[in-house]
């Protein structure tokens, strides 16, 4: 037999994390719903950040399906379904909340990536949110030089390192 206790994937409906982590909790249901800051330039050219979800559409919940009348999740405020395998709730791998939540400071998700020199990163937040960048270089105060290609050139713009990610 399978033990399917630990941590699962609820999907919500859209732009509804929070409010299915609220309700989730009020039911029992232990919860985790990973964010990323985000930063945007406003219209008055401030920079505004806020938090978005790392996973946007799903959340996590704990609990042990022998033990817990789980079916309940399906019919949350906020919750689209539980991610099942077959008829059985399906059990996130051991660790990887755990690791999120390690990773996880201040309320949001920080990868803390050795960036150095020539490392291909995606840009996390601001203007060039998701795009796809080359180190050029490391300036004081945790910010990196990123090399864009631009459709008829490139251009070198200065970011927080917290902002970028390392990619494959």
């Amino acid at each position: 037999m399978v033990d399917y206790s630990g941590w699962h994937v609820v999907q919500t409906h859209p732009s509804r994390e929070e409010i299915a982590c609220s309700h989730l909790s009020r039911q029992g249901f232990e919860t985790f719903l990973p964010r990323l800051r985000s930063s945007r330039l406003t219209r008055q050219r401030r920079t505004k950040h806020t938090l978005r979800p790392l996973f946007p559409g799903y959340v996590f919940t704990k609990f042990d399906p022998a033990s817990v009348r789980w079916q309940a999740i399906d019919s949350t405020i906020g919750v689209s379904r539980l991610v099942r395998l077959g008829d059985r709730p399906a059990r996130l791998e051991i660790g990887l909340v755990e690791r999120l939540k390690q990773l996880s400071s201040k309320g949001f998700v920080a990868f803390q990536d050795d960036i150095k020199p020539d490392d291909t990163v995606r840009i996390l937040s601001g203007p060039f949110d998701q795009w796809i960048g080359r180190v050029a270089g490391l300036s004081e105060g945790n910010r990196a030089i990123v090399l864009l290609q631009m459709t008829t050139r490139s251009v070198n713009i200065e970011i927080d390192r917290e902002d970028l990610v390392k990619t494959a």
